[in-house]
């Protein structure tokens, strides 16, 4: 609707109505684990769904890259679908205790980013958004004068990467680990 109407591809992407196929994705997850986990586990131990959901998420951004110049209906409309489904098996393959990834999602590093992910959530569009971040804001200025960050764009993303987990890890320390200490004391 948001798309054929014309608004910014921003609305078509990241307001949540448009993000209801991922959240109800996340929710038949939940359910199906709750209610009926013999059916969930046949489904995420199958290895070949999460390939095909890893071969078509390979294949809506090959798609992308040749056929849209600008943000057109495929990466507005239909990438975050395929996102979300890759995602929905990626995480269904951990919770069964598949071995594929689980060298991977043990490691101290992953385990520490999910422990501040919401502060990584919360800081990343601060720190740095190239959509939206304005010529004004301190990182686009500071990304105008070092160029050599520019000229990498892996360089750009661990910078960019490790600034926002800095913050996401202060604020862990320092708000959000010394309110959780607290949960305990009241009543909900």
């Amino acid at each position: 609707f948001f798309y054929v109407k014309g608004f910014a591809w921003m609305t078509s992407y990241v307001l949540m109505p448009t993000c209801l196929d991922a959240f109800g994705m996340g929710a038949l997850m939940a359910y199906f684990f709750k209610f009926n986990k013999s059916r969930f586990d046949s489904v995420f131990k199958n290895n070949i769904l999460l390939i095909i959901s890893f071969l078509a998420y390979i294949a809506i951004n090959i798609l992308i890259h040749h056929f849209e110049k600008e943000k057109g209906i495929i990466s507005v409309v239909f990438l975050r679908i395929f996102e979300s489904i890759l995602s929905v098996f990626f995480i269904g393959n951990a919770i069964v205790g598949r071995k594929l990834f689980n060298p991977f999602l043990e490691h101290s590093w992953v385990i520490f980013i999910g422990k501040i992910s919401y502060g990584v959530y919360i800081f990343h569009n601060f720190i740095y958004n190239p959509f939206h971040s304005s010529e004004s804001h301190f990182m686009v200025q500071f990304l105008k004068k070092a160029t050599f960050l520019n000229e990498n764009i892996f360089i750009k993303f661990i910078f960019l990467y490790g600034i926002t987990v800095l913050w996401a890890t202060l604020s862990w320390f320092l708000i959000e680990k010394p309110i959780n200490k607290l949960k305990d004391r009241y009543s909900y």
